[in-house]
């Protein structure tokens, strides 16, 4: 006959059997990292910046439409006014210009860590980023982070209206010790009439060619490259309204 084995569960004994257990299990599910805290650790880094001024060169690369080279000056004041000062440039897409790590985290998100990975000495941490309740254009967002440096290097997303767009950073410290890139990259697939509002071309395309052009997709780039960089100096509000308000 079995004898029962009574455990007394304030002995020194059980205490070691169940830090010995605790030892073996994954930390926090599967050993993985918590996204979720990840990309708060990111927002926390970002929020060290509570403006800036820079410089961009912007090149863009759109199938059927013609941009040249340009130069303009954008404004950044936390946590969201942004504002691009140009005479002659039409407006850049906003989902790359008015990007920062807070906007990944706005409203209700189910946030997944899928995975780590290293390339060329750099831990990369992989976040799947799913908005919920319907009101969200992006249906998916997967998120590269420098778990290092808490800097997001990728963002791919995926939306209901406009196609999948894929935005890369490149950070340089002798530009700016900020977690400011030096580079950006902003790829995107659109219909032609998308492409055209975001970019407010004055140039309407020809009547005849509107139904043919209207759902055929466009891809493009458009590539930027960070200079002159002013950070915390203070910016006022009224540098945000545009010339128009003013008046």
């Amino acid at each position: 006959m079995k004898k029962k084995v009574n455990m007394n569960f304030g002995s020194p004994v059980f205490f070691t059997v169940l830090f010995f257990l605790i030892s073996f299990l994954p930390l926090p599910l599967n050993g993985q990292t918590d996204g979720r805290k990840l990309l708060e650790d990111v927002k926390r880094n970002f929020e060290q910046v509570k403006d800036y001024r820079a410089d961009m060169d912007i090149r863009v690369d759109i199938n059927m439409i013609k941009v040249p080279d340009t130069k303009v000056k954008l404004l950044f004041k936390a946590p969201d006014k942004m504002r691009i000062v140009s005479d002659n440039f039409a407006m850049l897409p906003k989902e790359g210009l008015n990007f920062s790590p807070s906007t990944i985290l706005k409203g209700d998100n189910s946030i997944i860590f899928e995975k780590e990975e290293i390339h060329a000495g750099t831990r990369i941490g992989i976040v799947k980023v799913i908005p919920l309740g319907g009101a969200s254009d992006i249906v998916l967002s997967t998120v590269k982070v420098d778990m290092d440096r808490l800097l997001i290097l990728q963002v791919e997303s995926t939306t209901r209206t406009k196609g999948t767009f894929v935005i890369d950073m490149d950070y340089n410290k002798s530009l700016t010790p900020f977690p400011l890139p030096s580079k950006m990259s902003f790829k995107f697939d659109m219909s032609r009439q998308s492409v055209m509002q975001g970019f407010g071309n004055d140039q309407s395309p020809k009547k005849e060619n509107e139904k043919k052009n209207k759902r055929k997709p466009s891809e493009g780039t458009i590539k930027i490259t960070y200079s002159g960089y002013v950070v915390n100096k203070g910016i006022p509000d009224s540098e945000f309204i545009e010339k128009e308000e003013k008046k």
